[in-house]
């Protein structure tokens, strides 16, 4: 059985997230340096700082496009056409605004940050580190052009370099931190498919114990109780189908081999009323009451589980209780179809059954439960013995 790690899944909205963050970053650097132009407009209201203010719009908008879609179309339209976009804002403002110290201005450095908080598509750490280089060299070449296209000096921008630095850092630890948790996460998934597998390997066991019990043990008892002699047509065929189905191995996979046959091919060798008819030929007196048409509201695996219950509830009372005769009554409602195997021979303290009683353990309660079903039991000695089978309808 597959176990699915949901490992991809979460690292990946990791990176949106973090993507997510630097855009949002960006995006109030944008929103940051369109109010500061705006202010230094109202302030100088000489200067013509609108070119710049559009420039600041058109940048703005291209970021969120590429928070929306990630990809690296996007990402390259907005790392040429940003870079036009700064150079736009650097140079009206150093046309502008007399006096400016153009590589360090508020305005150019926050566009600056909105570049190198560029997130393009990456699914490991180096491709996402050159996004944000690639930003700031970027960002480095539009202001230094427009820096000497108008004459001034360039001068290096500690606070861009901060910026890049911060980014840098935040990926590479969110890209560590990210490979401890996946590892992790794979320990712990291991485990869960390891218990998971011993689970299925307890199942067989279980499984392989009551069919051993419901073929090998039941055909010897069967044998043994036999008149001495050649043995009965009815119990050599059964002997036979036992040891087809245990040499066949299908039972280990397939619950429903364990019936000898399915609706399909027609046959019911292995069925509820094979089993009674079984019991019958061995001598016990069987009443079948109630609603004899309720086995039809069973999926195959649990009308399957439930005549081998049957069988084994059978068995143990040819073998247990030392009376000839036994009634098997079927009923069902709406949710629930419900067996009842009752006998009137000495029973058994309930509290207490014998450590033989493996029938009563594996052939009938665990394959019942294993098949969402239920089962109780009533018994004292001297009272006989009533078995209620349960299992939900389909």
């Amino acid at each position: 059985m597959r176990f699915a790690s949901p490992t991809p899944a979460v690292t990946g909205a990791t990176n949106r997230s973090l993507a997510k963050a630097t855009h949002t970053v960006g995006l109030t650097c944008v929103v940051g340096a369109f109010l500061l132009l705006e202010t230094l407009q109202v302030t100088l209201p000489r200067s013509e700082l609108w070119p710049a203010l559009v420039a600041i719009i058109v940048l703005g908008v291209l970021l969120v496009r590429v928070d929306r879609s990630r990809t690296t179309t996007n990402s390259m339209v907005f790392l040429v056409l940003g870079g036009d976009c700064l150079f736009v804002v650097a140079a009206v403002v150093n046309s502008q605004i007399p006096n400016s110290d153009t590589s360090s201005a508020y305005p150019m450095m926050l566009v600056k940050i909105a570049l190198i908080m560029l997130s393009g598509p990456s699914r490991s750490l180096a491709p996402s580190l050159l996004w944000s280089v690639v930003g700031f060299l970027v960002a480095e070449v539009s202001v230094g052009g427009a820096t000497l296209l108008s004459g001034g000096a360039l001068q290096l921008d500690l606070t861009a370099i901060g910026a890049l630095a911060s980014v840098l850092v935040l990926r590479v630890v969110s890209a560590a931190a990210g490979r401890r948790h996946i590892r992790a996460r794979e320990r712990v998934y291991g485990s869960a498919r390891e218990e998971r597998a011993a689970q299925e390997d307890a199942r067989a066991e279980m499984r392989a114990s009551a069919l051993l019990h419901d073929t090998v043990l039941s055909g010897l008892s069967a044998v043994a109780v036999a008149v001495p002699g050649r043995l009965a047509p009815d119990l050599r065929v059964q002997l036979q189908r036992d040891l087809d189905l245990l040499r066949g191995g299908r039972w280990l996979f397939d619950g429903d081999a364990v019936y000898g046959g399915s609706a399909e091919d027609g046959q019911d060798s292995n069925g509820f009323w094979a089993t009674v008819s079984s019991a019958r030929e061995f001598g016990l007196q069987i009443d079948v009451t109630g609603d004899v048409a309720a086995l039809a509201d069973l999926p195959a695996a649990r009308e399957a589980a439930l005549a081998l219950a049957v069988q084994q509830c059978l068995v143990n009372v040819m073998k247990h209780s030392g009376a000839g005769r036994a009634e098997v009554v079927l009923a069902r409602s709406e949710t629930e179809v419900s067996v009842m195997v009752v006998d009137d021979g000495k029973g058994f303290v309930l509290e207490s059954p014998s450590a033989d009683r493996l029938g009563l353990r594996q052939s009938v309660a665990r394959r019942v439960e294993d098949v969402g079903g239920s089962v109780r039991v009533w018994s004292a000695p001297g009272r006989g013995t009533s078995v209620m089978l349960r299992l939900p309808a389909s």
